[in-house]
């Protein structure tokens, strides 16, 4: 589920995963893309696409990253047989 959030809105995946700092920066980008391809009615869309792409990208990336962190989290609090602090 978060994977699609990602790929939809990635800021909001970034949020969603307790990165504020990267969905600000995610969502500055994200912004800009789409007020230059609004403004410019699809014009500036070859600036615009890639920009999305990269927010897109980078938001999957770390989503995935927080998701694997937790995953290795739980499986070394079930092998050292307590909760792992960090």
């Amino acid at each position: 589920m978060m994977y699609l959030l990602a790929l939809i809105l990635p800021p909001i995946a970034l949020f969603a995963v307790g990165k504020p700092i990267q969905g600000i920066i995610n969502l500055i980008f994200f912004g800009v893309a789409a007020v230059l391809w609004f403004l410019t009615l699809g014009f500036l869309s070859f600036i615009t696409f890639p920009i999305w792409i990269i927010c897109i990208i980078h938001g999957v990336f770390v989503t995935h990253g927080v998701m694997q962190e937790r995953k290795m989290r739980e499986i070394a609090a079930e092998v050292s047989g307590g909760p792992m602090d960090g």
